[in-house]
């Protein structure tokens, strides 16, 4: 196994003004971020001295100055932005993971949030994650009485793909968007019966890589909180990865 130290800030919580809608940039929101870098921690570990490296302070100070200072469109050039300002600071670091997720969204739905992750490589190598996690929604699949009646299904769904023209001009129309995830994910799971999840989140996965061809993965997580077994639990749940 490879050597990989890394130091990780979890669940920073700040206010910034980042949106494509007016009301997102004068009024704000708030931002959850999780930052992880990379690099190596030898002679931290030896001196036991922060002078030697990266502190969670200088990680939560580069986030924190950026996100309620600065103001971007998509949540995708701020991922980046804070990536790379990192990485140019602490020439360390091997790499930058960033996540941002945006619990407050301004469309119509129930979503827990709307995410992305941003990672950065020494090399130059960049790769992106869009997330949707918690959609729920109505639908009709599962036995013939679960059809006759619906229940509620949580749809998580992740994408990877190249963001590069979405970041490098903050424009929401230069690749696939939350909007149309949440519109595609609805759509198939309030119209479509199926007797298995499965095919759910199969259907799901084949809709969202039609509409944008450039994804290297779309990955659909359906779960069932009802489900009619003798047993207690919280929910049965499929992963798909297309």
């Amino acid at each position: 196994m490879g050597k990989k130290d890394v130091l990780l800030a979890k669940g920073m919580q700040l206010w910034g003004r980042h949106g494509c809608a007016d009301v997102e940039k004068k009024y704000g929101q708030k931002f959850i971020v999780d930052v992880e870098v990379a690099y190596d921690m030898d002679t931290m570990c030896q001196t036991d001295s922060m002078d030697a490296g990266i502190s969670y302070g200088d990680v939560y100070s580069v986030t924190e100055q950026i996100v309620t200072t600065e103001h971007y469109n998509l949540i995708q050039t701020l991922a980046r932005r804070i990536a790379e300002k990192l990485q140019s600071t602490y020439e360390i670091i091997e790499y930058t993971r960033v996540t941002i997720k945006k619990p407050f969204i301004s469309f119509p739905g129930f979503v827990d949030y709307n995410g992305v992750t941003f990672t950065k490589y020494k090399s130059g190598e960049e790769t992106g994650l869009l997330q949707a996690k918690g959609m729920k929604f109505w639908g009709r699949c599962g036995f013939p009485e679960e059809k006759a009646i619906g229940e509620e299904y949580m749809v998580d769904v992740e994408v990877s793909y190249d963001m590069k023209d979405m970041y490098t001009t903050d424009d929401i129309n230069r690749g696939l968007s939350f909007t149309t995830i949440f519109k595609i994910t609805e759509r198939i799971v309030t119209t479509k019966q199926f007797n298995m999840i499965q095919t759910l989140a199969h259907h799901i996965a084949e809709a969202i890589k039609a509409e944008y061809n450039k994804t290297e993965y779309v990955k659909v997580t359906v779960k069932k909180p009802n489900v009619q077994i003798k047993s207690i639990l919280d929910y049965l749940a499929v992963t798909i990865v297309r």
